[in-house]
């Protein structure tokens, strides 16, 4: 997000401000502005920076195009967005951290949450890293990704979805047996059970899906279990359920708002 200043206009914003990482046309389309030449001092804009989904030590990633501030510093940029220097030199091709310039678009990779979203799904592999969330689903469905949720898509209906003349439709678990809409958790003495989003269809079908997981300890196996008369000792398994994660990951344009553009 920026902030208009005085005497900026949307063409200095693109192409001095952000070195031409993006056109204003792009800046004034997102934004809804009507007028290009009438913006307002203190006004916030949406900058839809460019970005890529290579992954990046074998881990999901969203290539963020940061724009390198005077005076910054390798290690700087590395402890803002939480990636290891060597990454990030690696990435952008420095011999040295003291070759980093100001002003250039630098190669950040933020690390991205997993979903369950189906691959048939018009938004399939629907991609949001840390501190970012996006808006799919034609807008009725906000998905968030935070560190602290264990790196798994938060998806929740959007104030779009909320608002008394929405036109969004269901977005409830039908298998749920509790009556749970996207975004709720029901618990148990040993489970929790989570009404998550699955995608949308061509039909405007929001697809949803029941994430139950287990929040007991299982317990530890007597010393005798699993002894033949051998003596050998062999593995009890225990059964945790048939439920799996499929983690989906592909590139599509979102609406992605990062804390520091």
């Amino acid at each position: 997000m920026y902030t208009v200043q005085k005497d900026d206009g949307l063409y200095y914003i693109a192409s001095v401000v952000f070195s031409y990482l993006v056109v204003y046309e792009d800046i004034q389309l997102v934004n809804g502005i009507p007028n290009a030449n009438l913006i307002e001092v203190g006004q916030k804009l949406w900058i839809p920076l460019p970005c890529s989904c290579d992954r990046v030590d074998g881990q999901q990633a969203l290539h963020y195009a940061h724009v390198v501030g005077e005076g910054s510093s390798v290690e700087e940029i590395a402890t803002e967005f939480g990636v290891s220097q060597k990454t990030l030199m690696d990435l952008n091709g420095l011999a040295s951290a003291k070759d980093l310039m100001a002003d250039k678009a630098f190669d950040v990779p933020l690390k991205a949450c997993t979903s369950k979203i189906h691959n048939d799904s018009l938004d399939a592999g629907l991609l949001v890293p840390n501190g970012a969330y996006a808006l799919t689903a034609n807008n009725c469905v906000h998905c968030s990704c935070n560190s602290a949720n264990n790196w798994i898509l938060q998806c929740q209906p959007s104030e779009k979805a909320l608002s008394s003349n929405s036109t969004c439709p269901s977005m409830q678990c039908l298998d749920s047996t509790d009556d749970l809409s996207l975004g709720n958790t029901t618990m148990t003495s040993c489970s929790s059970t989570m009404c998550s989003y699955a995608g949308y269809n061509s039909q405007g079908t929001i697809l949803t899906t029941l994430d139950t997981n287990s929040t007991c300890s299982a317990p530890s196996p007597s010393p005798s279990l699993g002894t033949d008369n051998g003596g050998k000792s062999h593995a009890a398994k225990i059964d945790m359920g048939t439920f799996s994660w499929t983690f989906l990951a592909t590139v599509m344009s979102i609406l992605l708002s990062v804390q520091r553009i």
